[in-house]
């Protein structure tokens, strides 16, 4: 079966060992996220499954490599096992790993949670972050899936320098994820499919192929670190904003200056996170997904006006997202809009039938309708 980077087209074109890759013809310009690149402490939280231990070493010059980059303090807490039910041979779901990085607390955007989990039978890769609601998280498989043919005759060559390199590529790995938080690259020219980097120098760099490999050992070292292209991209924005570390507490400065009243609420304790948004809608204003993110942002801080005009602005865009319909959906209904909620809802149903939220959601609006326009007595 052909992995993710098989299936993009021009992934696989030749280019030079120390060339640029082919550019992703879908990337977008998108802005540091500066709540986790101006914080003055970034915790990188590391749980683990139940009855794992893993090589801490490389977990610490990744996290040590992260603080070279930043201006800010980053810091490694160690936390306690989290449990995980495997099967017969030891492996565990995907679903699985989302519900548990879900518990894993996360106090605001600087907070990294890390979770080491068994192997996952239904993803390939040993390394992913995920986002949910502006917050990421980490998953690291602690054992990889059987080599076959040449990676099992590469495996034996290497066999002197394997203790050092398996520390090495698991520390550019981690730091791979973990820049991921920082959303680099910032500008399309420099990007790769799906939010990497075109160098293979750069710890953001998507292929574990020979190129990478060999900055593995050019970088050993010093350890890993990014390409000069995306550091670059990473200090003209701190410049930008001054390089002042922010506090949850005071946040960046708010580009959206059509809303202030929102911003300003006491619900909508901003981190620095909603002007993020705005710049990215900004920089992008026919890309949906920035207005469906600040609409959801403004949804789980209680501002349902907000949610519902950029959640429509995002509809607008892509009409036939049934998330989006969704969330938009139940804002309706929180406001009392049941006629807009109730179409909303069966529109997402219609769309994703599997969607059992909105399912639910749908006959409560339905019920709360029909309460309403019953007659008493």
């Amino acid at each position: 079966m052909a992995s993710t980077w098989d299936r993009i087209d021009g992934w696989q074109r030749p280019w030079g060992w120390f060339g640029r890759a082919p550019l992703d013809p879908e990337a977008l310009n998108t802005p540091v996220y500066l709540p986790v690149a101006r914080a003055p402490v970034v915790t990188v939280h590391l749980w683990q499954a139940e009855g794992l231990r893993w090589h801490l070493p490389s977990v610490g010059r990744a996290v040590t490599a992260l603080d070279r980059l930043l201006p800010g303090r980053v810091e490694l807490v160690l936390g306690c096992d989290v449990p995980l039910h495997a099967d017969a041979e030891g492996m565990i779901s995907r679903t699985q790993v989302r519900e548990a990085l879900e518990t894993l607390p996360s106090e605001h955007p600087a907070h990294i949670p890390m979770l080491l989990v068994p192997p996952m039978r239904d993803l390939a890769y040993s390394f992913c972050c995920w986002r949910s609601d502006d917050r990421y998280a980490i998953a690291i498989q602690t054992r990889r899936r059987a080599r076959r043919g040449w990676g099992r005759v590469c495996r034996w060559l290497w066999l002197p320098l394997r203790p050092m390199l398996r520390r090495e590529a698991a520390a550019r790995h981690i730091l791979h994820e973990l820049c991921h938080t920082l959303k680099l690259p910032s500008r399309r020219e420099h990007c790769a499919p799906l939010e990497h980097c075109t160098h293979p120098s750069c710890a953001l760099y998507p292929a574990s192929d020979l190129r990478w490999w060999l900055w593995v050992l050019l970088r050993m070292p010093t350890g890993p670190t990014l390409c000069r292209a995306c550091r670059a991209e990473l200090a003209a924005a701190l410049a930008e904003s001054e390089a002042k570390p922010i506090t949850p507490a005071n946040g960046v400065p708010d580009h959206d200056a059509q809303q202030p009243a929102a911003a300003t609420a006491p619900a909508l304790a901003d981190d620095g996170t909603l002007g993020w948004h705005t710049r990215r809608i900004e920089l992008n204003p026919s890309d949906a997904r920035p207005w469906a993110y600040r609409g959801d942002w403004r949804r789980l801080r209680g501002d349902p006006d907000g949610a519902i005009a950029d959640l429509t602005a995002a509809i607008d865009l892509d009409p036939d997202n049934a998330r989006w319909l969704a969330h938009r959906g139940t804002m309706f209904c929180m406001t009392r809009r049941f006629p807009q909620g109730i179409a909303d809802l069966r529109r997402a149903v219609e769309l994703d039938p599997g969607d059992e939220r909105a399912a639910r959601n749908l006959n409560a609006a339905l019920s709360r309708c029909q309460d309403q326009t019953s007659p008493k007595g």
